[in-house]
């Protein structure tokens, strides 16, 4: 398994800024959070991106790609954004790209019914976005997702195993969300070992609450989540791919966050 850090964790940093503190922290890699935040608050090209987190030692696992400026009636739009994503991981070397699964307003997920009948729409678009990824020799991560407008009843890990099953493309995979697992009080270990057939992609490793039902993404450590049990379900799933710390309110001194991924490297460690 390797150790990494959205860059969602601190958008207002510079890319130097950004870089000293993962050097500071001993943090070898990132995901670029490709919506609303760091590429939006950067005039620096991808290429000059690159360069500064190549001469830090930063290596870049993946690409986390829009979802805020979803729009029906701007579909082309949509997809143009998501190629924009797919040419910025490329560049990058990165192995994969993440997919929030937005989906038609029209269509539910229903109860016992599923998502290649309930929403035959949403998993064209879905289909289609895991095919231009593939063209750019990505792997296509789907994430689990809290409730929100277009999933009111959150889109869990079973949803999303129906999902990747419904594409059927090899290079579609999961990424599995803590902290969207514990906004819908889906026990974590137990969903894991529900769905060890699921291809996990990457993991978005954040703590939470299960009484709280909150998309709170805590600091590792700070809430309910058996570290040691999780990372042996990942084990056991044949896991080996990236955890990328998606946490609020890190700090940006380099020993305080050195400690929360000593926190989980040593749950890593103690689930031999």
């Amino acid at each position: 398994m390797n150790f990494g850090m959205s860059t969602n964790c601190f958008r207002g940093c510079s890319a130097q800024d950004l870089a000293r503190i993962c050097q500071g922290a001993g943090i070898p890699s990132l995901e670029i959070w490709d919506d609303d935040g760091y590429f939006v608050e950067t005039t620096l090209s991808s290429e000059e991106l690159a360069r500064i987190f190549r001469d830090a030692g930063l290596s870049i696992s993946s690409v986390h790609t829009p979802f805020s400026n979803w729009s029906e009636l701007a579909l082309d739009t949509y997809f143009d954004r998501f190629k924009q994503s797919c040419e910025k991981a490329c560049v990058f070397n990165a192995r994969y790209i993440v997919i929030h699964p937005i989906a038609f307003s029209s269509e539910r997920k229903l109860d016992r019914v599923s998502v290649h009948t309930s929403m035959p729409r949403s998993l064209e678009v879905w289909r289609g976005l895991a095919e231009i990824a593939l063209e750019f020799g990505l792997e296509a991560a789907f994430e689990n997702l809290p409730r929100g407008a277009l999933w009111p009843s959150g889109c869990s890990l079973e949803t999303v195993a129906e999902i990747v099953q419904g594409i059927d493309l090899e290079n579609v995979g999961v990424c599995v969300d803590f902290s969207h697992c514990f906004a819908l009080g889906d026990d974590i270990v137990a969903g894991l070992r529900k769905h060890n057939f699921l291809r996990i992609i990457g993991v978005h490793a954040s703590d939470g609450i299960y009484a709280d039902l909150a998309d709170q993404h805590l600091i590792p450590g700070e809430g309910e989540l058996d570290w040691v049990d999780a990372f042996r379900a990942l084990r056991e799933n044949g896991f080996a791919g990236d955890i990328v710390l998606e946490a609020k309110g890190l700090s940006d001194e380099p020993t305080e966050l050195q400690g929360v991924f000593r926190f989980i490297i040593d749950a890593r460690n103690s689930s031999t």
